[in-house]
């Protein structure tokens, strides 16, 4: 962080297998979160699909990338916030990432 390195949470990390991982989150801070889906791999747990999506490979179902938005609603929920306030600061937080590179 020192670094001003910023931080994605995939919705896999939902997941009831995985929840103890999120305890690692709350040393990160708000303004360093941005959130990914990590399609084509790593689903969210099934009450966060938004767009079950089939795919080609052998694996039963794939990740898709619009389930960013199952994403955001669990995070939100995780963390108490209404998804409007978690989208202005995943913007807010996006916005200062990429100007840093410009």
């Amino acid at each position: 962080m020192e670094r001003g390195a910023y931080f994605s949470l995939s919705g896999y990390f939902f997941r009831e297998d995985k929840k103890s991982k999120l305890d690692a989150w709350e040393l990160v801070p708000t303004e360093r979160i941005l959130l990914e889906t990590d399609a084509p791999d790593m689903l969210p747990p099934e009450k966060w699909i938004e767009v079950p999506w089939e795919g080609e490979s052998e694996r039963k179902a794939v990740n898709h990338p619009a389930n960013l938005r199952g994403v955001y609603g669990a995070f939100a929920a995780w963390k108490g916030w209404s998804e409007e306030q978690l989208s202005k600061q995943v913007e807010e937080n996006f916005t200062r990432f990429l100007l840093g590179w410009v």
